[in-house]
């Protein structure tokens, strides 16, 4: 996070994904190593990439 920062790259760009179990949503980066929903279901680093998009809403 520092070396981003320091080097002037910008940040991780955070994709919403949606829990297999109980649909909540949760914002992650290609570079999250896993996640536990508030559902208390862990997904790991490959589980994540597999799970749906969330849909996007209007602003």
């Amino acid at each position: 996070a520092c070396r981003a920062q320091v080097s002037g790259e910008p940040p991780a760009r955070r994709v919403t994904v949606v829990c297999s179990l109980c649909d909540a949503t949760m914002r992650i980066t290609l570079d999250t190593p896993g996640r536990k929903c508030a559902c208390g279901h862990q997904d790991g680093w490959a589980e994540l990439r597999q799970l749906p998009l969330a849909e996007r809403t209007a602003a």
